[in-house]
């Protein structure tokens, strides 16, 4: 069981050996690099002037966020669902 920190403070469980947990975390990652990238493309939009470009970007990020949100919610729920501190701790 790895704990990892999550930007709303509280911990994400991720199981070894967990299907379901190997693939919502592959899916948080891929969805985090995809923001990253989009928050490098809006520097440059930035830096450009190109207000449109930007713009269009916000929207793009805006939607990668939520669904980075909606990834760490159905994290959150399987781990407490399937992983409960109970049945994870070790003793």
């Amino acid at each position: 069981m790895l704990p990892t920190g999550g930007m709303t403070g509280k911990s994400l469980v991720k199981v070894d050996g967990c299907a379901v947990c190997d693939d919502l975390w592959e899916e948080y990652a891929r969805v985090t690099k995809e923001c990253l990238k989009i928050l490098g493309n809006q520097e440059i939009a930035a830096l450009q002037h190109d207000h449109p470009g930007f713009e269009k970007l916000d929207a793009q990020y805006q939607d990668c966020d939520r669904r980075r949100d909606a990834l760490r919610l159905a994290i959150t729920a399987h781990s407490q669902e399937a992983h409960p501190p109970h049945l994870t701790q070790k003793p």
